[in-house]
């Protein structure tokens, strides 16, 4: 059983392809094609930080039940995922037919996982398995036991579009409001719900009450490079963005902590995923951040630096 395909990666044929399971340490340097007709394993990276870091790089923060443990890790299985590009680069180089990687997590929390998702399909087909049957096929590896992979997938140019509306205000300085339009789950793709009911209430007011313009901004193609915010970008280089104040992206709201239990299950802890605002070097944004943490009781969150990303 797999938890989900490695997305932009190679494909086979119906038939799948057939080869020794070699299991690949971290770090480990191979040479040029020494993996040719072999299935590579691997561990997929991670790169756990500890919240007493996170506030080291912080402006701020708003946690009035202290929930946040700064001798604690904030560990998420996509957060090694630079590592997991070099590593899916450099595997092309060392010809396996064939890859999986394995999340260290149960089943239901590696299950559906999507990343990364940079956009640049590799040639090497790829699946994740959770860290039970990444035990079992590691223990397989050590006997050169050959393993069958099958991932059929087929490859289409389409074109997608991005939705751009504007709310006038009393000036042409703009407020931009920006999410993404795909996503392969409610929490992370839920940010255009909020800016339509924000847009909702600031259409009903009367244009005067609006000190500047808002351009609500929802791209496509968040999950192949970001391409189009690239293409937002580019069309309003030279109209609108000379004239934007500030700009909010807004996504994965009112998400719960979901964590892995003293039985290796995942379940939820009842405590609310930590939120965090990204915030350029600006004091009236900084400031603004927090407020607005404080009004809406929205703990525990962090305001970081934005560079840090």
């Amino acid at each position: 059983a797999t938890s989900s395909y490695i997305p932009y990666s190679g494909s086979t044929l119906s038939d799948g392809v057939t080869g020794p399971l070699t299991l690949i340490k971290a770090g480990e340097a191979l040479p040029s094609g020494s993996l040719a007709g072999k299935i590579a394993l691997f561990d997929v990276p991670t790169s756990p930080v500890a919240y007493s870091t996170m506030e080291e790089i912080s402006y701020g923060k708003y946690d009035p039940q202290d929930l946040i443990d700064p001798a604690a890790l904030y560990s998420r299985p996509w957060g090694g995922v630079s590592d997991l590009i070099t590593l899916l680069d450099n595997l092309q180089a060392t010809g396996p037919i064939g890859c999986i990687g394995i999340i260290d997590l149960p089943a239901a929390g590696a299950h559906g996982s999507y990343y990364p998702y940079d956009g640049t399909i590799r040639r090497v087909p790829g699946v994740f398995v959770d860290r039970p049957t990444g035990q079992y096929l590691s223990a397989l590896s050590i006997s050169n036991t050959p393993v069958r992979l099958t991932l059929t997938a087929t490859t289409q140019r389409v074109v997608s579009r991005n939705v751009v509306g504007l709310i006038p205000g009393r000036s042409n300085e703009v407020v931009i409001l920006n999410s993404h339009t795909d996503g392969p789950n409610a929490v992370e793709d839920n940010g255009p719900n909020t800016i339509i009911a924000i847009s909702q209430y600031l259409s009903r007011l009367p244009q005067d009450a609006l000190p500047r313009s808002v351009m609500v901004s929802f791209t496509t193609g968040h999950f192949h490079g970001g391409i189009g915010q690239v293409a937002f970008v580019k069309d309003n280089r030279d109209s609108t963005l000379p004239k934007a104040a500030c700009a909010l992206t807004l996504e994965h709201l009112g998400a719960l902590e979901w964590e892995e239990n003293a039985e290796n299950e995942m379940a939820l802890t009842g405590r609310p995923e930590l939120g965090v605002i990204f915030v350029p070097e600006n004091k009236a944004m900084v400031n603004a951040s927090l407020e607005a943490l404080q009004r809406a009781g929205a703990g525990p969150a962090l305001v970081l630096r934005h560079e840090d990303h």
